[in-house]
């Protein structure tokens, strides 16, 4: 079950020993991967293959700290999913996902540091437990991004097929980042015809791109990859919804080495074009 990369925004481990702030380089430091109060963070993740796929025995949501809430029968059959890929006709391994129902629902009962723990039973009924990366609840979507992402084409990994749907039917992910969009580039295409020193615009494209960083562990900067290969993707800012056409991402290992700057640029519909501005008659 164990990758050498992440596929969900919450990546989940064997041990809580593997979480990220036991990385050598985050010297015990929580890394504070958002989640709203109201919306249980989405996830998917490959299982061992000899994992009993009938059933899954219990999941809880850990409060650090302070308690363990099992959320078992509000989690399956409103979002959460464990399926045997060999029947699905995917010879790869089977999975775990959820992304909430519509006739979900759930919400934290305060804010704070949260793990999923999944137990399910192997095919000789050994149990076994899946820990999900903590995350950190807050009950204000201020300052924090949206972004819901899907596809309708399949993703193929070397572990098997990340059953993916649009953003209208199907399953999809969805991660909260603490940033703003902000900045924007504005930049011009121009095709012009030169007469006798002068140039003539023939016709002009301008577009605008939008951009906002986020600071992100190795783990989140995984999972961003798929939002550019998801054709379904939608970015939420302050109840605003921006439908990117491209998703592009640069990341900046920090000093340190267990976070980087990620870049984030994307573009929706805002091309406008100028054509015909030359006719070649005036010279």
């Amino acid at each position: 079950m164990v990758l050498g990369y992440s596929i969900s925004p919450v990546p989940f481990y064997d041990s809580l020993s593997e979480q990220f702030k036991n990385n050598p380089t985050a010297f015990g430091t929580n890394y504070p991967l958002l989640a709203m109060i109201d919306e249980p963070p989405s996830f998917f993740f490959f299982t061992d293959d000899d994992i009993d796929v009938s059933h899954i025995h219990n999941i809880s949501i850990v409060q650090v700290g302070v308690q363990s809430i099992d959320v078992t029968s509000r989690f399956v059959g409103h979002g959460l999913l464990m399926a045997d890929a060999e029947a699905e006709g995917d010879s790869h391994n089977s999975y775990i996902r959820f992304s909430p129902s519509d006739d979900f629902a759930f919400s934290f009962p305060a804010v704070g540091m949260y793990y999923y723990v999944i137990e399910v039973t192997r095919e000789d009924d050994t149990p076994s437990v899946y820990y999900s990366e903590l995350f950190c609840v807050k009950d204000d979507r201020q300052n924090a991004i949206r972004i819901e992402y899907g596809s309708p084409n399949i993703l193929v990994t070397p572990f098997g097929i990340i059953p993916l749907g649009s953003l209208e039917v199907g399953f999809t992910l969805h991660m909260w980042v603490d940033a703003l969009i902000g900045k924007p580039e504005y930049t011009f295409e121009e095709t012009v015809t030169t007469r006798m020193g002068y140039e003539f615009m023939e016709n002009c494209l301008t577009k605008k791109t939008y951009q906002f960083v986020v600071i992100a562990p190795e783990y989140l900067c995984d999972a961003m990859r798929l939002i550019k290969l998801c054709p379904d993707r939608t970015i939420t800012q302050y109840g605003k919804p921006y439908h990117p056409i491209t998703f592009d991402m640069s990341v900046d290992w920090q000093e340190q080495g267990d976070l980087a700057a990620v870049t984030v640029t994307f573009d929706t519909d805002t091309v406008i074009t100028a054509l015909g501005g030359y006719d070649g008659l005036h010279i």
